[in-house]
């Protein structure tokens, strides 16, 4: 599964850069559960990428400890 070796690789790249392959939300997002670590996708309905990691990712949520929550939130395809 190619997306899946591409998101390990990334993942585990010490050149992964701030302003090249990411960018900071600002304002940062608020907790919607308090006491929680809170994981959020941003995910796009129209990207390809975003519709495949899904495979990936339900098995992962369905996993969850007790002490995660997890949530998506549409992201905008265009520069502010």
């Amino acid at each position: 599964m190619r997306l899946a070796s591409t998101i390990v690789s990334a993942s585990a790249s010490a050149d992964i850069k701030l302003g090249r392959d990411y960018k900071l939300i600002i304002p940062q997002q608020t907790v919607t559960r308090s006491g929680k670590i809170e994981v959020i996708e941003m995910m796009d309905y129209d990207c390809p990428y975003s519709f495949r990691l899904e495979a990936l990712l339900n098995p992962w949520i369905r996993r969850l400890p007790a002490d995660v929550a997890f949530r998506r939130v549409p992201a905008v395809s265009r520069e502010a």
